[in-house]
C-alpha cells in the first residue's frame, strides 16, 4: 500500500478532510514486524495505518502501533490464572501495560510473535487465544510467576483483581445516590458514567463481546469489575448491585427501571 493509497483511505475513513490536509510523518515495524505509516492532520491530529491489514487507529496506547524496537518485557502486565478452568495446564495472561493502565481491561491482540523473546528461558508457553498462553513445563503457580517477574514482567494488583472478578469498592467510596454504568461500548473501550439512580449498577450486554474484562470506576475508585456472559445476546442486561455485590440478570431489552418486578435474581 503507498502513501498516496493510505492518504485516500484516510479520506473515506474522514470525509471531512482532503487528501493534501494529511500528512505522513515517519513509518516503522511494530511488534508484529509490519509496517505503520503515521499521519497527521490539522484537526483530527494523529493518525497510525497498518499497511498489510489496512486498518486505522487513532489510540497511540493500541499494541499494534508501538514500534518493535522499543518493546521491552516491562512494557506487559501478566497474570497466572491456576483455577483450571481452561484445562490441566496454567494459563498466563498478558496486557500491554499502557493500554490496561488507561481502559483498565485486557486488549484483544495475538502477542506471541511479539513477545516470545521475551520469555522465560526454556519455558513452554502457547498462545491458545488473544493474550492468553498455555504452560506446559511447569505446575506451580509462584514458580510460573517468579520466572515472569525474573524476565522483567510485571505483575498488577489492578489486573490481579480484574482477572479474579473483582471486588466493588465500599459504599462510603461511592457518591449517593449510587451511579449507572450503561451504554454499549466496544471490546476495546470503558463504557462511560451516563445517569444515576439510588439502586445499583446496570451495564448493557448489548454489543459487547463475551468474556471480555471491563471495569467501572467512578472518580478513581473502582467499583466492580464485570466479566459478561453471554445469556443470549442483544437485549439482554447485566446488573451489578453496589450495595451488595450481588448480580442480577435480566432477561429483556428496554428493563430500565432496576424496581420493575420483571427482573429474575441470577
Amino acid at each position: 500500500m503507498s502513501t498516496a493509497d493510505c492518504k485516500q483511505m484516510l479520506v473515506e475513513e474522514f470525509p471531512a478532510t482532503s487528501i493534501k490536509e494529511w500528512k505522513r510523518t515517519s513509518k516503522y515495524l511494530n511488534g508484529w514486524k509490519e509496517e505503520v505509516r503515521v499521519f497527521t492532520h490539522p484537526t483530527v491530529g494523529t493518525v497510525y495505518v497498518l499497511e498489510e491489514e489496512g486498518h486505522i487507529i487513532t489510540d497511540p496506547l493500541h499494541f499494534e502501533v508501538r514500534k518493535a524496537s522499543d518493546l521491552k518485557p516491562s512494557d506487559f502486565f501478566f497474570f497466572i490464572d491456576s483455577s483450571g478452568d481452561c484445562g490441566p495446564y496454567l494459563q498466563v495472561y498478558l496486557v500491554f501495560r499502557a493500554y490496561f493502565e488507561k481502559h483498565g481491561h485486557l486488549e484483544s491482540v495475538h502477542l506471541q510473535s511479539a513477545v516470545e523473546r521475551f520469555f522465560p528461558e526454556g519455558l513452554e508457553c502457547e498462545e491458545e487465544m488473544e493474550a492468553c498462553f498455555s504452560v506446559g513445563s511447569i505446575d506451580d503457580p509462584e514458580a510460573l510467576k517468579r520466572m515472569f517477574i525474573d524476565s522483567g514482567f510485571q505483575s498488577s494488583e489492578a489486573l490481579d483483581r480484574l482477572m479474579s472478578g473483582g471486588e466493588p469498592v465500599p459504599d462510603q467510596a461511592i457518591s449517593s445516590p449510587a451511579t449507572y454504568l450503561t451504554g454499549q461500548p466496544p471490546s476495546n473501550s470503558n463504557p462511560s458514567l451516563q445517569s444515576a439512580d439510588a439502586t445499583g449498577v446496570i451495564l448493557d450486554l448489548a454489543g459487547i463481546k463475551p468474556n471480555t474484562e471491563y471495569r467501572f470506576t467512578k472518580s478513581g475508585n473502582l467499583v466492580k469489575t464485570v466479566s459478561p456472559t453471554d445469556y443470549g445476546g442483544a437485549g439482554h442486561w447485566q446488573v451489578v448491585r453496589v450495595d451488595t455485590g450481588k448480580e442480577m440478570i435480566v432477561h429483556g431489552s428496554a428493563l430500565a427501571d432496576p424496581n420493575d418486578p420483571q427482573w429474575s435474581k441470577g
